[in-house]
């Protein structure tokens, strides 16, 4: 499996790509800017220039995560694309931004990952979101993934009927460019697969294929759990340290298994170290 680690911005790409490889890494993850911020780096041609060339010679799995305040269904007590102009004008400012870091992204084959959003209608607040997903301007190999949430509060994205759901608002001409990214520990927060056991674990494997399909299945956030199983909490703890897997690690190498089989690249959000236990 292509295993990497949520990295701090090097200021350029390049660099950044340079800390990974340095590292050992097949597979990065950082914040293209502050993860607080609409505002991202801005990047050089030269620097774009300077890492696709680096590409040539490594085979490195490339992803951001877009800024956490990004909440695509507009806030969550108050509907998108209802009529409040202060609400549309804000998630307009922040789409323009999500299709910059996209383009960026696509130069290098690489993908920006996103939670959707938040709203305390869940059938509103996943129609909200497909209808802004429509709105950003993607250039050809963009990649969007929707990452999948704990439950907390009124997050959406919560289970995959839900990711299902957006992606079935998505516009046909934009169906290409919309992925999904797993997170272990928001999936045993939320407590629909317990992902302690292996029959679990082909369970989700099974309903991820039967309701969004394993085509659509970009990248694994590899985290355990600082909460119980269906706590409804985002809490991350360093691999082997958790709920999940501190007396199950026989179950995490067989995910790894299956990861490895379907070719899908992993990513540690805990420390950048932590990736020593792969290595």
């Amino acid at each position: 499996t292509n295993i990497g680690s949520h990295l701090p911005w090097k200021k350029t790409l390049y660099d950044t790509l340079i800390d990974c490889i340095n590292k050992g890494m097949y597979t990065v993850q950082f914040f293209l800017g502050n993860p607080r911020s609409t505002k991202r780096s801005i990047l050089s041609k030269h620097d774009i220039d300077n890492s696709i060339e680096l590409l040539q010679y490594w085979d490195i799995k490339i992803f951001s995560h877009a800024p956490y305040i990004y909440n695509l269904a507009g806030k969550k007590d108050t509907l998108a694309w209802n009529g409040n102009s202060d609400v549309d004008n804000k998630l307009k400012t922040i789409l323009n931004s999500l299709s910059y870091e996209l383009g960026i992204l696509s130069k290098v084959c690489g993908g920006v990952i996103i939670h959707p959003g938040n709203y305390t209608n869940r059938i509103d607040g996943l129609k909200a979101i497909s209808t802004s997903i429509n709105k950003i301007n993607f250039t050809s190999n963009s990649l969007l993934l929707l990452e999948n949430s704990a439950g907390q509060g009124t997050s959406l994205a919560t289970t995959l009927d839900e990711l299902r759901e957006i992606i079935d608002g998505v516009i046909d001409k934009y169906q290409c460019y919309i992925g999904v990214c797993i997170d272990t520990a928001h999936l045993f927060g939320y407590g629909e697969y317990d992902i302690r056991n292996i029959q679990e674990i082909d369970r989700f494997f099974a309903d991820f294929d039967e309701k969004i399909g394993l085509d659509r299945l970009k990248l694994f956030h590899l985290n355990d759990s600082k909460v119980v199983f269906g706590s409804k909490k985002d809490r991350h703890e360093t691999i082997g340290d958790g709920f999940i897997w501190k007396d199950n690690i026989n179950t995490m190498n067989y995910l790894l298994f299956r990861l490895k089989e379907l070719n899908v690249p992993c990513v540690l959000e805990t420390h950048p170290s932590d990736i020593k236990k792969f290595c």
